[in-house]
């Protein structure tokens, strides 16, 4: 996706969850606003002053605008590492739901099509499945959400049209899954 698309996309789109979030998805109050104060390492700006990338858990959660992170300069569409036609391993974190836990987030591994929980979820399994298995690239599996995430250079990147489904059920709650997110759930999360 093109920088020109990915910012029509969001501004057009006014149900897009990446730019706005249901009620139950408002994180804490953060001083200073969008990349205000963060360091390079934070997503924020470089030594030349030149803006870095956010990374996915800075976009959900406020540390950069959609239309900053929307804007930000992406790698191009690479094939290693990404298997348009894999389906998805099923419609939630794999291993939350062998063991009973919870996820904020999905991520679809773009290689082998492994589910798993976002960084802010407590187990963190997507990054945990790429480390392991040496898959490095994800994409998001949140409806309304198109974007690829190289762990290795820790970049958004363009990618094909994968096999779908592309996100979760609609009607599959956030956290989810139904019946295992814990209440206070808000300050469980990172």
């Amino acid at each position: 996706m093109s920088r020109i698309t990915a910012q029509n996309r969001i501004a057009g789109n006014p149900s897009s969850r990446t730019v706005q979030r249901s009620a139950n998805e408002v994180p804490p109050s953060r001083p200073g606003g969008p990349m205000t104060g963060r360091s390079a390492a934070e997503g924020g700006t470089t030594e030349a002053g030149t803006r870095k990338p956010a990374s996915p858990s800075q976009l959900r959660w406020g540390r950069c605008s959609a239309i900053e992170c929307a804007t930000t300069e992406r790698r191009p569409v690479t094939t290693a590492f990404i298997s348009p036609s894999v389906a998805p391993s099923g419609t939630g974190c794999v291993e939350c739901l062998e063991t009973g836990g919870w996820w904020l987030h999905l991520r679809r591994c773009a290689e082998c099509g492994h589910i798993g929980c976002c960084d802010n979820s407590p187990s963190r399994h997507a990054s945990a499945h790429a480390a392991t298995t040496k898959h490095p690239i994800i994409c998001s599996f949140e409806p309304g959400e198109e974007w690829f995430w190289d762990y290795r250079s820790n970049e958004f990147m363009d990618g094909p049209v994968l096999v779908p489904p592309r996100h979760h059920p609609l009607d599959q709650p956030v956290p989810g899954p139904a019946g295992n997110v814990p209440a206070g759930w808000q300050n469980l999360i990172s």
